[in-house]
């Protein structure tokens, strides 16, 4: 089976309520959700299941146990992917944003 229905979730400040928003072509389908916080996060994340979502790539600010609460608040039913930046990268991305 491929991949055909990807959300892809992000948290940061003013995001709440979240803000959803959906591409989409005859073959695939990426749903960004944007979250102020991990319980906003896990509330969203618990909306998918039982869905055609297939994956689920969490933005590189959920560490750890944030990871977890969304792996359980999907009951284990989706993929719960996490990005990550080299350190190179990240070093970047800190003086852009000061």
């Amino acid at each position: 089976m491929a991949l055909r229905n990807y959300v892809f979730m992000m948290i940061g400040k003013g995001y709440r309520p979240p803000q959803v928003a959906t591409l989409q072509s005859e073959f695939f389908r990426t749903t960004v959700i944007c979250v102020e916080d991990i319980d906003l996060a896990c509330e969203e994340a618990a909306k998918l299941k039982g869905s055609d979502t297939q994956l689920i790539e969490l933005c590189g600010a959920f560490k750890g146990e944030m990871v977890d609460k969304i792996i359980d608040a999907v009951d284990g039913t989706i993929g719960v992917g996490n990005m990550s930046m080299r350190d190179s990268e990240r070093a970047k991305l800190m003086q852009a944003i000061g």
